[in-house]
C-alpha cells in the first residue's frame, strides 16, 4: 500500500469502520512509514479536538415532544395559498364575460386577449409571489 491510499483510508475510518483485512494493511504501513505514522497522529489529534469544541449540545427530555408541536401547530392549510391563483382566475373570467357583452369586438378577438392577459398577469404574479416568499424565508 502506497501512502496516498494509507492516509485516504486513514481519513476514511472516521467517518466509517474499515473491513478488518484493510485495516490491518492500513496499520501495517503505518508502523512501517514515518510519514504516514506521524498523519495518522495528527488526524487522531485533530479528530479529538474537534469532538470536543463541537460536542451537541444537551437538549430537554421534552425538546423533541415541544418541537412537533410547534410544527403542528405552525402548519398553515394549503388552501390560502391558492386563494390569490382563485381569485385571480376568477376576475379574469369575469373581465372576459364583461368585454363579450360590452365591445364592439369579435368574440374570437375578445377570447385571444383575455387568453393572452390572463396568462401573463398570472406569470407576473406568480414571480411577484415568489420574490415575497423569498423575501420572507431570508427574514426568518
Amino acid at each position: 500500500m502506497d501512502c496516498e491510499h494509507a492516509q485516504e483510508h486513514i481519513l476514511e475510518s472516521f467517518l466509517e469502520a474499515r473491513p478488518s483485512e484493510l485495516q490491518a494493511m492500513v496499520d501495517a504501513h503505518v508502523a512501517g512509514c514515518a510519514v504516514c505514522a506521524a498523519f495518522a497522529a495528527k488526524q487522531r489529534a485533530l479528530d479529538l479536538g474537534l469532538t470536543v469544541r463541537l460536542a451537541p449540545p444537551a437538549l430537554s427530555p421534552r425538546f423533541r415532544a415541544r418541537l412537533r408541536e410547534r410544527i403542528r401547530h405552525d402548519t398553515r392549510p394549503a388552501w390560502p395559498d391558492l386563494l390569490p391563483d382563485a381569485v385571480h382566475f376568477a376576475s379574469c373570467g369575469v373581465v372576459t364575460l364583461v368585454s363579450l357583452a360590452v365591445l364592439p369586438v369579435s368574440a374570437p378577438v375578445v377570447l385571444a386577449m383575455a387568453l393572452a392577459g390572463t396568462f401573463l398577469s398570472h406569470v407576473v404574479l406568480t414571480a411577484a409571489h415568489d420574490c415575497l416568499d423569498g423575501a420572507e424565508e431570508a427574514g426568518h
